[in-house]
């Protein structure tokens, strides 16, 4: 299962096991009718310094996947070894594709003004909002209050795990979590 799409099931989980909440009214209440769930890969940590070279996302409208948007980007340098061995994203993966500048509005547009769902969220963000910046967009930022860490909710709602990554969550959920399935915008199908 893709990283975005395991982050949307851990959310799905998470609703379940709560069955006395009427959802439709809570989605309308936190204003989440509809939110957007992203994860990213880039070639470093340093948002300042390294590039986005992939981005994975699903709009997600009452509960159920209307949207997709899958892109890997050109970094225009070589992707170091380590980021490699990570992401499994080797360089001749992204030759040739769109440059991450000539792509951030169709990003931005994608999500909208919705919440944004992320795990480890202030990563993803960070490197969105200096990209934003980079590409002569300094006046958009994702706003922190549109922001839902699932790393956050994990740590504050299953605090007996030893620990909190993706990998970890599945197992605890029983899914099968694929974490290296670069699409490049393959119709990805999960069942929740």
């Amino acid at each position: 299962m893709h990283p975005v799409f395991f982050i949307v099931y851990f959310i799905m989980k998470i609703k379940s096991s709560i069955p006395k909440v009427n959802y439709s009214e809570l989605y309308k209440q936190l204003s989440l009718e509809q939110f957007v769930v992203c994860d990213l890969e880039t070639t470093g940590l340093y948002p300042e310094r390294d590039d986005i070279i992939e981005i994975g996302m699903v709009k997600i409208k009452e509960g159920v996947v209307t949207e997709t948007y899958n892109q890997l980007f050109d970094p225009g340098i070589e992707i170091p070894e380590n980021i490699t061995r990570l992401t499994s994203i080797t360089t001749s993966d992204c030759s040739g594709k769109p440059y991450l500048k000539d792509k951030i509005s169709d990003i931005m547009d994608f999500m909208g003004s919705n919440f944004i769902v992320a795990h480890n969220a202030d990563f993803d963000v960070s490197f969105l909002n200096a990209s934003l910046k980079k590409f002569a967009f300094p006046q958009k930022k994702i706003a922190s209050e549109k922001i839902i860490d699932t790393l956050d909710l994990s740590r504050f709602l299953l605090y007996n795990l030893h620990n909190h990554t993706l990998g970890t969550l599945s197992d605890h959920f029983t899914v099968e979590f694929v974490p290296f399935c670069h699409t490049d915008g393959t119709e990805v199908h999960i069942i929740f």
